[in-house]
Parts: structure tokens; C-alpha cells; sequence
């Protein structure tokens, strides 16, 4: 019969246990010190769990030291039989009372190992009741050897009655719990043998009464245990006495009920609360024990409410609460079953509407995939994750993380959006604002540069929130425009000169970019930051003839441009071919303005201001002699001459260019037939050359270009659309120059002899003579 004692009685039921002192064999220390090490790691792999590799080399390391301990023991058995023949001899006394002390010290080691073997097992697991079993042979042998031992064999039997339990043996060890009491309290009172007989067991601590209650599962008297909990917890169990001991009990009776509704969400429930009552390392205890329990409950076939599901066939399909799987993903990391560690902290992450808990066990589970090879599937988590929780701050981080996982996978399910340009794109969507969004920008700007797509990259460094533009940002979006608009003409291969249709789908391409540019900066009109920099994009790459759109942005804002070198670039492109006096003379100072200029720290301006004053003087949009010479000033000026590959055929004819347009035609003329001698294209630079004088009004000019085009087609081969083109270019040249005769005898002569075959140019040529 068990009596429990109340609290009206024996309220010291209720009390914390006073803490035993750990065991110490001094007379051997190297034993000491492994039996320490060794009841250490035992402890550990109770608290943490231990994989199976880990919990044999534990084993095998207890049996080993349980051999030397018996060794000991032996020794110890021989040296006092030695001294028990001799007789009584008060010399050797204290050596005889040493080595019994050191007899039971050794007894108690030998016996607390093999108890706590036992507990890397599940209670009732066959392992946990194979070792019980031995265990209890060794206590057995133990106890023989203490048969009046008060302290001792007090606790020889409490662990007897332990590893009973835990063999399933539980009327036995209710028995020998009777007789641990009778001999605690002759302990107390010093007389062996005094202490009333008695069947009844009178609880006393707390940690007695969860040992009862632990026999009552083993019994499957619910009831009972139900009613001890009760008694013991009454109505807030988080208020109740502190007491290890019994909350695990507790944890163990919800584990163990059979018809306990919703089973998991209790069990997570009270792992809760055992945390707030005991802390952390008591809450990774109570973790390795619900998880241990459940790994042997699902290993056997047992109750599908808390069994543990790994996603293999016959796991439980109800769903279970997370923080009950987080338990178990827990103790499956740490005994080194790290796939279905990865399986169960996802299965928690989706199960779980605790958005911390959630994003937490998506991390762990991701990382673990991750390693473990199966990097796609922690991709689709972390986005499943990212998407259930979009209102988390974590959300957008966990986001990138996946877009950064899958841009490392081989072939990404983009059908799925499981690719990282998707999953970038959708953060960006879902947290335009967040620190990932800008993040994911700079790596969707990366990714469309890498595959030239320079365009797109610069509308994607235009698509920003107002809170992301600053300077750098702002440097960034300008840069990409300029790359973008510039790469036109940078991308291989080249337009031939006579290629007109090459030409003019080149610039078709470079309209639409600039478009592009204007269309994008309109969607960002409202960040004044933003507005600057179109305006700086716009006087640097756009087009300012007077039917263009760039002309309407920049002439409406002039008085705004911040920038000094920036307004005056503005006014002399906005000025026209001929432009007022002011504009002839060209902007007073504009290379000192450049140079007193933030875009001079910025290399990527300088290729974008030569291309595009230079286009506006082929194009006669600007004035030519002053743009010519800025130009020839800003390329020479030793701030710069790194920047422009000054050696390269497509620099030097385009110095020859602004030469002409600088009516220095003589040293044009000079460094054009220096440039012949080692050109790799020479018909492109007589072409460039020639081009540029024809652009001029001044007759000498124009006649300067006849003949320029005449020495390139003698060069062609006679008949080919390059040596007509060339024929016919230096005729209408002529006839511009005021020679009109030469120009249709000229004419005449390439219609008798080798008429071209293309309309266009006959159309031309008879134009030119009318």
C-alpha cells in the first residue's frame, strides 16, 4: 500500500530536495578522474542524446571502467581479509576503516554508472530494460556487501529501486523503495535495525512522489498519477513548488496517456512551462526525453499521438504541435540523424503560426539541407516560410537567403520560381523597402550586367523606393544609364561607315534606351534625389535636338542644375548648331567647371561626355567650333588622359574629327596621314574624316572632303557599294563646295563608266548635278 502524505502532515513533500555530494575515490586517482570524465559524458548524453556510434563508445568505455573499479575492489577485498586474520591491532585501524570506506565508494561508482547507463534508453525501450536488468545484478551483488551500512546501502537500494522501474518491474521497486526509507531513517537515528516496520510508504519530497507517480504510468494507473499531478500542481501548475523531479514526471504522464486529446499541443505546452521553472538546460533535457520516448514509440508501432513522424511510410499523419517536432529535430542533431533532423524542423516550420518559432526551425532545417546536399529543397522552404510570414522582419532576409542558395544550384526549377532572379524579383515586390530588397537589387543589377543586358540593370538601379536613393545609389542609377546608353556603340561589331542600315538600327537601339531611361525616371519622379540624377543622365547621354523629349526635360529645369559644369554642358548643347554669341564663343570656363566638378571623380562620366557631344557634332546639333575644342581640351587635360584611350583608331579619328570641326583642318590633315601609316582601318578613318569636313559650311571644307572621299574610293575595289558610296559622297561634296561642273562631269563619268547599282545612291548622284 502506498500512503502519500499530504501537505496538512508532511509538508516537506513539497520541498526541494537537498543536492547529494558527488562520489570521491581519493586513494585512486587516475580511476577518479575517468570515473568523473565518464559520469560526465553519461550525463551529457541523458541530457543531450547521443548517436548510436557515441552511446556504444559510452558503453564500452563504463564496462572498461567497471573492470577497473572491480579490479580495485578485489585489491581492496584482499588487503582487509590480510588485516581481519592478524587480529584485532589498534596500529592498523584507521587503514582498516579506509579501505571500508573506500569499499563503498567503489560499490556506489560501480552502481552509479550502470544506473546511469541506463538512462540513455527510453523507459521500457529494449535496450533501457536490458541494462536495467544488469544493472540491478549489480546492486544486488552490492547490497550483500553492506548488509548494515545505514548510508550506503540507503542508497544502493534507492538505485536498485530505480533500475527496477525502469526494468518494468514496479511492485518490486515499490518494495524496495519501503526498504530504502526503513533505511534512511535508521540512518537518522543511529540505531540499526530500530526503525518500525512498516507497508505502507510515506512520501516525503518531491522527488519521492514523482518516483510514485512514475509507478503508477508503469502501472497504467492513469487515475492515480493524475490525482498525485493534481494535488501536487493544483490548478497553476506554473506556480507550484520548483521540483525537476516532478515536472518531468508530469511531462512523462502527458507523454504516456492514451486518451489525452491533442496530446502534442499539451506536451509543447508543458515543455513551456518547465523552461520558464527550470531554464534552458532543463528544457534540452525535457526535449531529449519526449523525443527519445517518441523515437521508440514510433520504432515499436505504439500510439500514432506521439510517435514520432520522420516522413517514412507508417509515421503518424496527424498533425503534431511544432513545438513538440522542434524537440525532436532538436535530439535528432544532436545523435547525428541529420536528414531527419531537416525533415522534422521543416515539418515544424510549416506547421508552426508562431512566425519566430517558424522562420527559426526554416533556418535550422534549411542549413541542414544545405549541407546535406539537398540545396533546392531548402530553397522552396525558406520561400515557403518567407511568403506564410510576409509581415516578420525576418521574412525579406530568409527571401534572400533563398534567392542566394538557389543562384548555387545547377538547374534551378524556374517553371516553379524556384530560380534566384524570381525569388529576388518577389522580395522585391513583397518588401520594396526592406535592407534584403536593396540587397536583392544590387545582385539583380549584377546579374543582368553579366549577361549584358546593361539596360535592364539600369532600370532595375532606377526602381527604387525614395527611402533607398542616397548618394551612392544615385552615383549607381548614373553610372548604369551611362553603361547601358554608351554599350551601343562599344558592342562588336562595329558599323561599317557605309552601312546606313547598321547605323540606323544602332541608334534606333540607343532612342529606345533613352526612352527606357525617360520612362523610368518618370516612375521615380517623386524622390527629388531621383530628379537630379535623371537630370544629370539626361544633359550627359540624351538627345537635345529641338523635337526630342531630353530637350523638354533639361530646358525645363536648367536654373536647377546644381552642378556647374553640368548646367554649362546643358546651355551649350541646348544652344543649336549656330547658337547665340555667347554660344560661338562657347561656355566660358567649362573645362574649370569640370574640374572643380563631383563628376570628375566619377570615370565613368568622361567616356559618356566625348560620346555624346561627340554624336551632337556629327549630328550638327551643337555649335561645332567650341564643342570641338572643349573636347580636344577635355581629352588632352592630364585629369583625363587616362580615361580615353587616346592611341586606339576610334579616339585618334575622332581627335582628327574635332580638328576639322575646330577649323584646324591643316593639322587634321597632318595627323590623318600619320594615323594611314599604321591603321587597322584606314577606310574608317578617311571615312570619319570626311564625314566631318562635309559637315562644315566652309567651302574650302567641303572641298577638303571631295577629296578625302576620292582617296578612299581609290582604295575600294571599283564597282562595290563602298567605292560608289565613296564616288557619290565626293560629288555631292563638290557640288555643296559651289564647283557644280566638276561635280556633274564627276557625275557624268560614273554614270557612263560604272553606274552604281543601288537607286538610292543614283538618286543622290543626279540630284547633286541638277
Amino acid at each position: 500500500m502506498v500512503l502519500m502524505a499530504m501537505a496538512i502532515n508532511t509538508g516537506d513533500a513539497f520541498a526541494q530536495p537537498a543536492a547529494k555530494p558527488p562520489l570521491e575515490l581519493t586513494e585512486q586517482p587516475t580511476t577518479d578522474s575517468q570515473v568523473e570524465v565518464l559520469r560526465g559524458d553519461l550525463l551529457t548524453a541523458i541530457t543531450h542524446g547521443a548517436s548510436p556510434e557515441a552511446t556504444t563508445g559510452l558503453l564500452n568505455r563504463q564496462r572498461r571502467i567497471d573492470g577497473l573499479l572491480e579490479s580495485q575492489l578485489a585489491s581492496n577485498r584482499q588487503e582487509l581479509a590480510e588485516i581481519e586474520r592478524d587480529g584485532f591491532d589498534p596500529k592498523v585501524t584507521p587503514r582498516r576503516e579506509e579501505l571500508r570506506k573506500q569499499q563503498s565508494l567503489l560499490w556506489l561508482a560501480r552502481v552509479e554508472l550502470a544506473s546511469l547507463a541506463t538512462e540513455m534508453f527510453a523507459e521500457r525501450s529494449p535496450d533501457g530494460v536490458a541494462l536495467a536488468e544488469q544493472s540491478i545484478s549489480r546492486m544486488q551483488e552490492a547490497l550483500a556487501s553492506f548488509p548494515n551500512d545505514g548510508v550506503v546501502r540507503a542508497e544502493l537500494l534507492r538505485l536498485l529501486a530505480e533500475a527496477q522501474l525502469r526494468a518494468g518491474d514496479s511492485d518490486a521497486a515499490i518494495r524496495t523503495t519501503l526498504h530504502a526509507t526503513r533505511a534512511t531513517a535508521e540512518n537518522a537515528s543511529g540505531d540499526i535495525g530500530s526503525a518500525e516496520s512498516s507497508d505502507e510508504l510515506v512520501i516525503r519530497t518531491p522527488a519521492e512522489l514523482a518516483f510514485v507517480i512514475r509507478v503508477d504510468l508503469s502501472k497504467k494507473d492513469w487515475n492515480a498519477a493524475q490525482e498525485k499531478l493534481n494535488q501536487f500542481y493544483g490548478r497553476s501548475p506554473s506556480m507550484a513548488t520548483r521540483s525537476l523531479a516532478m515536472d518531468l514526471a508530469r511531462l512523462q504522464f502527458l507523454l504516456m496517456k492514451p486518451t489525452a486529446d491533442d496530446k502534442t499541443r499539451a506536451i509543447g505546452n508543458w515543455l513551456d512551462v518547465l523552461e520558464k521553472r527550470e531554464g534552458a538546460t532543463a528544457r534540452r533535457a525535457a526535449e531529449t526525453m519526449v523525443a527519445r520516448y517518441r523515437e521508440y514509440v514510433h520504432a515499436s508501432g505504439g500510439d500514432t499521438d506521439v510517435g514520432q513522424n520522420t516522413g517514412d511510410e507508417g509515421s503518424p499523419s496527424k498533425q503534431q504541435d511544432p513545438r513538440v517536432l522542434r524537440a525532436d529535430a532538436r535530439y535528432y542533431l544532436r545523435v547525428e540523424k541529420t536528414l531527419p533532423a531537416a525533415v522534422t524542423f521543416a515539418r515544424a516550420a510549416i506547421q508552426d503560426t508562431n512566425a519566430d518559432r517558424s522562420i527559426d526551425s526554416a533556418i535550422r532545417s534549411a542549413a541542414i539541407l544545405d549541407d546535406t546536399g539537398k540545396r533546392l529543397a531548402s530553397v522552396e522552404l525558406l520561400r515557403q516560410i518567407a511568403n506564410r510570414h510576409t509581415h516578420h522582419a525576418m521574412a525579406p532576409a530568409i527571401m534572400l537567403q533563398a534567392a542566394s542558395l538557389a543562384s548555387q544550384v545547377d538547374n534551378p526549377d524556374a517553371s516553379r520560381g524556384l530560380d534566384a532572379e524570381s525569388i529576388l524579383n518577389d522580395l522585391i515586390s513583397k518588401w520594396p523597402g526592406s535592407a534584403s530588397a536593396a540587397s536583392a537589387r544590387s545582385t539583380l543589377i549584377e546579374f543582368a550586367n553579366e549577361r549584358q543586358d546593361y539596360t535592364e540593370a539600369a532600370a532595375r538601379a532606377t526602381q527604387m523606393p525614395v527611402e533607398h536613393w542616397n548618394i551612392d545609389t544615385a552615383k549607381r542609377c548614373r553610372r548604369q544609364w551611362q553603361r547601358a546608353v554608351l554599350a551601343h556603340d562599344a558592342r562588336p561589331p562595329s558599323c561599317p561607315w557605309y552601312d546606313d542600315t547598321c547605323h540606323q538600327k544602332r541608334n534606333q537601339a540607343i532612342q529606345s534606351t533613352l526612352a527606357r531611361m525617360r520612362q523610368e525616371f518618370a516612375g521615380v519622379a517623386a524622390c527629388p534625389l531621383a530628379v537630379q540624377t535623371h537630370h544629370a543622365c539626361a544633359v550627359l547621354l540624351d538627345s537635345l535636338t529641338h523635337d526630342s523629349a531630353g530637350r523638354e526635360v533639361v530646358s525645363g529645369v536648367l536654373e536647377k542644375i546644381s552642378d556647374p559644369f553640368v548646367r554649362s554642358l546643358a546651355e551649350l548643347r541646348l544652344a543649336g548648331p549656330v547658337g547665340s554669341t555667347t554660344s560661338q564663343r562657347g561656355p566660358a570656363g567649362l573645362l574649370g567647371k569640370w574640374r572643380a566638378s563631383p563628376l570628375r571623380l566619377d570615370e565613368f562620366s568622361r567616356p559618356a561626355i566625348v560620346w555624346r557631344l561627340h554624336r551632337d557634332l556629327l549630328a550638327g546639333a551643337v555649335p561645332r567650333q567650341p564643342t570641338a575644342k572643349f573636347l580636344l581640351e577635355f581629352t588632352d587635360d592630364e585629369t583625363n588622359r587616362d580615361a580615353f584611350g587616346i592611341n586606339d583608331n576610334v579616339q585618334a579619328s575622332h581627335r582628327i574629327s574635332w580638328l576639322i570641326a575646330g577649323q584646324q583642318t591643316q593639322r587634321a590633315l597632318a595627323e590623318l596621314k600619320r594615323q594611314l601609316g599604321d591603321a587597322v582601318q584606314p577606310a574608317e578613318l578617311l571615312a570619319d574624316a570626311a564625314t566631318m569636313c562635309a559637315g562644315s559650311s566652309r567651302k574650302q571644307d567641303l572641298k577638303q572632303a571631295a577629296a578625302i572621299w576620292d582617296e578612299l574610293a581609290s582604295g575600294l575595289p571599283p564597282g562595290g557599294y563602298p567605292h560608289h558610296r565613296a564616288k557619290v559622297e565626293s560629288v555631292i561634296c563638290q557640288a555643296r563646295a559651289g564647283e557644280l561642273q566638276d561635280a556633274r562631269n564627276a557625275a557624268e563619268w560614273i554614270l557612263l563608266s560604272n553606274p552604281p547599282k543601288d537607286e538610292v545612291l543614283l538618286t543622290r548622284l543626279r540630284q547633286a548635278t541638277e
